[in-house]
């Protein structure tokens, strides 16, 4: 069981990693440095990006709740 409950710490851990990783890489091809907030930064692209990046972390949401219910036993 434990050993189950690590895997799960562990997946999380790396999902966190990548979804950071994938932050900064966006930042850096938008153009957005890293002293500008994030509201002065949304001005700068269109609310599609915006809805991209929005379902982007649903998606990551999804799938961390998914594993949590099927590695889960209550």
């Amino acid at each position: 069981m434990i050993e189950k409950f690590s895997l799960l710490a562990l997946f999380g851990i790396a999902m966190a990693h990548l979804e950071g990783v994938v932050v900064v890489y966006l930042r850096k091809v938008l153009g957005i440095i890293e002293s500008e907030s994030n509201r002065a930064s949304l001005k700068k692209f269109s609310k599609r990006y915006i809805f991209i990046g929005r379902t982007r972390e649903v998606a990551t949401i999804l799938m961390l709740v998914i594993l949590a219910l099927l590695v889960g036993e209550t």
